[in-house]
């Protein structure tokens, strides 16, 4: 079975979901107005979906203090929530 969701941060994710684990798909846009795979991470749990969710958005330039730090943080786990809650509503 695999199950794919858009998580919108500071850039698009695209997450697949299989027996294998999970892969985050990092979106980009192209010239052409539509998004790309920039970067592919497998993540073997749920957990290593989170961490680089949160390294990647991190190390964006306008997070510059540990309150940046925690709005990130907050805006990735509401965007996982409603995955969860759409998934579930299926």
């Amino acid at each position: 079975m695999n199950e794919q969701h858009i998580i919108e941060l500071s850039h698009r994710y695209q997450i697949a979901v299989s027996d294998r684990g999970f892969m985050v798909n990092q979106l980009m846009l192209n010239q052409n107005g539509q998004y790309e795979i920039q970067t592919k991470q497998h993540c073997p749990n749920f957990e290593s979906v989170i961490q680089y969710l949160e390294q990647c958005e991190l190390s964006q330039e306008d997070v510059l203090s540990l309150q940046d730090c925690k709005k990130v943080q907050q805006a990735i786990l509401a965007e996982i929530r409603d995955v969860i809650c759409r998934s579930q509503s299926y």
